[in-house]
């Protein structure tokens, strides 16, 4: 794979709430002469926000929480049963890979977490996400493909040392 872009706190609009997703680093790759958008989140310790039933129901404006999660769960084929469990940050960052990979003509995208965590905290929140298409998470491998709207998705953890972290 060939790194042609890194863009670091791309936010990607998206419909319904007051913020964008922001995302930690885009990459626009390339790997056998096909783009690839790549969204990253990079991890120590927080959680990846609230599990989608407290995120919907923890606010005074849900009407605009209720038009983005129609939407994310409209654009990876999921439905509100499925991810009651779920982290929000979750769902978001994928789109923002699919939504990417659409607006530059990728056929694929990634949503690969980099943790810096050393227990891997919050590695089974991702595993049980990523269940949802079908796949099996292990740390350090990018799984996938699943497909939605003409998308190859895959995903990916991968464990760095907290000694580089700026703090």
């Amino acid at each position: 794979m060939e790194l042609l872009f890194a863009f670091p706190e791309y936010k990607v609009p998206l419909p319904g709430g007051k913020r964008e997703s922001q995302n930690d680093i885009y990459v626009i790759a390339k790997s056998n002469n096909n783009l690839i958008s790549i969204m990253i989140e990079g991890k120590v310790s927080e959680p990846f926000d609230k599990p989608v039933s407290s995120w919907i129901s923890n606010s005074s404006e849900n009407s605009g929480k209720q038009d983005r999660l129609k939407f994310l769960l409209n654009k990876l084929n999921l439905d509100l049963a499925q991810v009651q469990q779920i982290r929000y940050q979750l769902l978001h960052r994928t789109v923002s890979a699919i939504m990417e990979a659409q607006r530059i003509g990728a056929k694929n995208a990634l949503m690969l977490v980099h943790s810096f965590s050393q227990t891997s905290k919050w590695f089974n929140d991702f595993a049980r996400f990523i269940r949802l298409f079908g796949l099996i998470a292990e740390e350090n491998t990018i799984v996938g493909p699943c497909k939605t709207e003409g998308i190859n998705i895959y995903f990916g953890w991968t464990k760095g040392d907290e000694d580089y972290l700026i703090k």
